[in-house]
């Protein structure tokens, strides 16, 4: 084992876990959660924003919408449900304008 000395200063981790439609917890973000997670991806992308924001799906992160996808945006743990493909610009610059302002 290594440590990277890579240290993004925004983490966005996405939910696209999918379950049966008949699940005691839901369906999941399934298919929502891979459109947000592609809009995350595009924004970094249109911002030439590899190193400084990282962008990962992930599995049940504890909350199941209705609609869209839970979130969860690091530094500070912000958990976001129903997030749609439509917030991922906003919701990257209020993370960058945080660490801007972090000491």
């Amino acid at each position: 084992m290594r440590e990277v000395p890579l240290r993004p200063s925004v983490h966005v981790l996405v939910c696209t876990n999918l379950r049966a439609s008949d699940a005691a917890l839901g369906p999941g973000c399934g298919d929502s959660g891979e459109r947000v997670y592609d809009a995350f991806k595009r924004e970094v992308d249109r911002r030439g924003a590899h190193r400084a924001i990282w962008i990962a799906r992930t599995r049940c992160l504890g909350v199941c919408p209705k609609h869209g996808a839970t979130v969860i945006v690091h530094p500070g743990a912000d958990v976001l449900a129903e997030v749609e493909p439509a917030d991922a610009p906003s919701v990257l610059l209020a993370a960058l304008d945080r660490t801007t302002k972090d000491p």
